[in-house]
């Protein structure tokens, strides 16, 4: 048995496949939808030549960005949409199919999808799809706001915090820090309380030389009677700004008392 252990071994059968676990893809999430994939990457391949250190001429594979659709399919996309825009939804949605049937992780095919679901008022099947188009393209800010937006209005908060952070995570801006933490508020508990007040800091950063956007938010706060939650902000950020204040202090000189010296005559 050793031995046979030993040659299968030798002969690879024993040995474990190599490679990282491949994700399923975005597609495979639609499965119940969408025809089986093609058994090829759907064109996200390509083959460059360089010349390398020795002057030799090599070819390297390259990777498009998942968010692109390969050159030979961007016309039917170009269709797509613009039968999207003229509301000819029974014309868009089978190339649009098609499209994400030969090119499965590009995200625009998935975009468009959500787009006319939601104009045909089908918010939860919209979601779906903007969620793939998202998933696969993570740098897209304005989907990640819309679909945090869409969340709300289904009362669907946990799921809005969520979009809100990734959003956050490839920008700084004040309407998403402000939509963070109005969406926060509302989902309420203990823990909901200490991130309205983390959120509520980044945005007193995010201000620090702006005055206005300072003034509209404490005034929004108070209008909506927030005052815990401004108040433990505000003294959270006091307390910050003296200890970067007196950190140079020397605070063994603070405590020495001084000496007087007494003349006798």
């Amino acid at each position: 048995k050793a031995s046979k252990r030993r040659a299968n071994t030798a002969s690879g059968k024993g040995a474990k496949k190599g490679g990282r676990k491949r994700r399923r893809t975005a597609a495979a999430a639609l499965s119940d939808i969408f025809a089986p994939l093609a058994d090829d990457d759907g064109g996200n391949s390509g083959v460059v030549r360089v010349v390398n250190a020795d002057g030799e001429e090599e070819e390297i594979k390259t990777r498009r960005k998942k968010s692109e659709l390969p050159p030979e399919l961007e016309k039917d996309m170009g269709i797509a949409n613009l039968a999207w825009s003229n509301k000819e939804y029974e014309k868009a949605v089978p190339i649009l199919k098609e499209l994400i049937r030969k090119s499965p992780q590009t995200a625009p095919p998935y975009h468009t999808l959500g787009l006319i679901q939601e104009e045909l008022g089908r918010r939860e099947k919209a979601v779906e799809f903007f969620l793939l188009a998202a998933h696969i393209d993570q740098t897209n800010v304005e989907l990640w706001h819309r679909l945090a937006n869409l969340h709300i209005s289904m009362t669907k908060f946990r799921e809005a915090d969520y979009c809100f952070k990734m959003a956050l995570k490839h920008s700084n801006d004040f309407q998403l820090h402000w939509g963070k933490l109005l969406n926060q508020l509302k989902i309420g508990g203990a823990k909901s309380r200490k991130r309205c007040v983390e959120e509520l800091m980044d945005i007193f950063d995010y201000s620090a030389n702006n005055d206005n956007t300072i003034k509209f938010v404490v005034g929004e706060l108070i209008d909506r009677k927030y005052f815990s939650i401004l108040l433990t902000a505000i003294r959270k950020k006091i307390s910050q700004i003296e200890e970067v204040a007196f950190a140079h202090i020397n605070v063994d000189v603070l405590s020495t008392t001084p000496t007087t010296t007494t003349t006798t005559t």
